[in-house]
C-alpha cells in the first residue's frame, strides 16, 4: 500500500486516512483545524451514532486533524487529562499521573495514557465508533532510537490485542466488532534513512532540514493495513496489494459500518476488497 498525498509525514497522512483524500493545502504538521470533514465527524452526525464516536491520540495536533470546535467531538490527545463525566478511579488515577511521568517528547505522551483513557472511556460509556491514534514508534525513530523503536511496536501490538479481547469480552461488541489497524506514513528503508520521512516536495518546503535527501526518503510513501473481525474477509492477507492506498481506508471504515461510502463522499479513494459479501 502507499499514500497518495504529497508530502508523506503526519498531519497529510491522518487527513488522508480520516477524509478518504488527500488535501495538498495540508502541507505542514501546524495544529491547523482540519477544513475537511473527517469519517468521524460525518458519522456522528448519522443519527444511530451520535453521541457514539470519540478519538483518542498521543500527538496534540489530533484535536486540529478531526477539527474538535467545528465537529464536537470527544477528543483526548496529547497531554489532556481525562474529562468526561462519571471518571472511573482508574482514569482519575492516570489523569495524576500523566502530570507526574515525563515524556521524552514535548508533544506526544506515552501510549500506554492514551490506551489506558482509551479503555477506561470504552467501558464507560461504549461508544459504536472510537479512533486511537498511537505516536511512540514513530517519535522514537526520529531519536535514531532503534531499542525502544521495537519496544514501541511491542508495546503497540499488545495495546491491540489488550483491546480485541476487552471488546470480546463486552457483550454489545462480541463477535460483532472490525478493527481497522495502519499508518500515516512509512519510514526510510535504508540504514542511513529509516529515522526519516518525507516526499521530495516536502524537502523543499516544510521539512527543508531534510534537503540533503533531495529526491525524498525512499520508501516514506509505502504504508500497511491490517483488519480484523466478523466482516472481514479472511484470505485477504495474500491478495497482492501494492495498489491500495491509504484513502480507501476511510470508504471502507464507513462501508463496514453499514452505509453506503458515497453517502459519505463521492470524491474518494474505494472501499479495499476486504469486506465480505453480507
Amino acid at each position: 500500500m502507499q499514500v497518495t498525498n504529497g508530502y508523506w509525514f503526519s498531519y497529510p497522512g491522518y487527513n488522508e486516512l480520516l477524509t478518504g483524500k488527500a488535501d495538498p493545502n495540508i502541507d505542514s504538521n501546524k495544529a491547523i483545524e482540519n477544513p475537511n470533514i473527517t469519517i468521524l465527524e460525518w458519522l456522528n452526525k448519522q443519527s444511530e451514532y451520535q453521541g457514539k464516536v470519540a478519538a483518542f491520540g498521543s500527538w496534540d495536533v489530533f484535536p486540529a486533524i478531526i477539527n474538535r470546535t467545528r465537529s464536537g467531538l470527544p477528543i483526548n490527545a496529547g497531554f489532556e487529562s481525562a474529562d468526561w463525566a462519571g471518571l472511573s478511579d482508574k482514569a482519575q488515577w492516570l489523569n495524576t499521573l500523566q502530570t507526574q511521568v515525563p515524556s521524552p517528547w514535548h508533544n506526544v505522551r506515552l501510549d500506554a495514557f492514551t490506551f489506558g483513557f482509551t479503555k477506561e472511556y470504552i467501558l464507560l460509556h461504549q461508544p459504536k465508533v472510537i479512533y486511537v491514534a498511537l505516536g511512540e514508534t514513530d517519535d522514537f525513530a526520529h531519536q535514531g532510537n532503534y531499542p525502544e523503536y521495537l519496544r514501541g511496536a511491542n508495546r503497540a501490538d499488545k495495546f491491540i490485542a489488550q483491546l480485541w479481547t476487552l471488546l470480546q469480552s463486552m457483550e454489545q461488541y462480541q463477535d460483532n466488532t472490525n478493527l481497522i489497524i495502519t499508518v500515516d506514513h512509512g519510514r526510510g528503508d535504508s540504514a542511513q534513512s529509516w529515522q526519516h520521512h518525507a516526499s521530495p516536495k516536502a524537502v523543499k518546503g516544510y521539512l527543508n532540514g531534510l534537503k540533503q535527501y533531495q529526491d525524498g526518503i525512499p520508501g516514506a510513501d509505502q504504508i500497511w493495513l491490517a483488519a480484523m473481525g466478523p466482516d472481514v474477509k479472511e484470505s485477504v492477507g495474500s491478495q497482492q496489494t501494492s495498489n491500495f492506498t491509504l484513502d480507501q481506508v476511510a470508504a471502507t471504515a464507513v462501508q463496514l459500518l453499514g452505509f453506503d461510502y458515497l453517502q459519505f463522499a463521492t470524491d474518494i479513494g474505494r472501499p479495499l476488497p476486504i469486506i465480505k459479501q453480507r
